[in-house]
């Protein structure tokens, strides 16, 4: 997720992206990353991949919100209430995906 978001960061600094563009692409990122963590941890716990994928898209929002308001003082738009529907939206996702997935053979 980190990965992501530099490069949309580099992106819109690089190509003197229009601002408008800003905020859809910041949400892309951050829906990405909650699709990853909830597949990351369904993955891990091989069950439950609706709470822990809610969970870990949950707690990705809070923590890119707390960044937000602490670093940039950004105040409550109606643009965090899309961007936390969509990052739970895409962690249970990841998190059903993640328990779904098979586990790869491991060849010693």
């Amino acid at each position: 997720m980190l990965l992501i978001l530099l490069f949309t960061f580099a992106f819109v600094k690089l190509r003197q992206v229009p601002q408008a563009a800003a905020v859809p692409l910041t949400i892309a990122a951050a829906s990405a990353g909650a699709f990853v963590g909830g597949c990351v941890s369904g993955g891990i716990a091989r069950q439950k991949g609706i709470l822990y994928g809610f969970s870990s898209g949950l707690l990705l929002f809070v923590l890119l919100f707390l960044c937000g308001v602490i670093l940039v003082r950004e105040p409550l738009a109606p643009a965090a209430f899309i961007k936390l529907a969509l990052m739970i939206f895409f962690g249970v996702a990841g998190g059903i995906l993640g328990v779904n997935r098979r586990s790869r053979v491991r060849i010693r």
